[in-house]
């Protein structure tokens, strides 16, 4: 064998050698990029996994935060309706005529215990009421207090704030809960 054949024989072996090692090399390659690949995607569905999840989470809290303003919008709205009434129930004590009110404040002051010896003192809207009708409450009109709508009978055994502000928040303590199932079937 030449030396030309020998050279051909170990150019030959290396260009195998070469593309063996090529193979290898893309295999190795393809292999990784294949991983790479699979690895990105594994990532890419965990990222949308937990931005669909975030977002639903978002939703959610969302949504009950506009059920949450719309109870409070209705509760705003009942309580303003209640809050018209008892107005209205004022101002219908208030026109009451006097012989009315006199036994309405009558029956109030009895419902205390105070039937003699009683003190009145009224607003200066209520002084002329009051001192016409103090002998019927059991007493005798005693002064004037401020603010308006307002008598205040002092006994022997307590105090009874008779304003209209009174009596009023005092039916409505006993009264909202029946006066909202009539209004709004609760």
């Amino acid at each position: 064998m030449g030396a030309e054949a020998v050279i051909e024989k170990i150019l030959a072996r290396a260009s195998a050698e070469a593309d063996k090692i090529k193979s290898a090399g893309k295999a190795d390659a393809d292999k990784r990029s294949a991983e790479a690949e699979a690895a990105a995607e594994a990532e890419k569905e965990a990222i949308l996994a937990r931005g669909r999840a975030e977002a639903d989470a978002i939703r959610y809290r969302e949504k009950l935060k506009a059920e949450l303003d719309v109870r409070k919008n209705t509760l705003a709205e009942k309580r303003a309706l209640l809050d018209r009434v008892y107005s209205g129930v004022r101002e219908k004590l208030a026109s009451l005529p006097d012989g009315e009110k006199a036994e309405l404040y009558a029956k109030l002051a009895a419902s205390f215990g105070m039937t003699e010896n009683v003190k009145v003192y009224a607003s200066a809207d209520m002084k002329a009421f009051a001192e016409a009708n103090a002998a019927r409450w059991g007493g005798a009109y005693a002064g004037e207090i401020k603010g308006s709508g307002g008598v205040l009978l002092s006994g022997e055994r307590c105090d009874a704030d008779l304003s209209l502000d009174a009596i009023v928040a005092d039916l409505r303590e006993r009264t909202e809960s029946d006066a909202a199932r009539i209004l709004f079937g609760e």
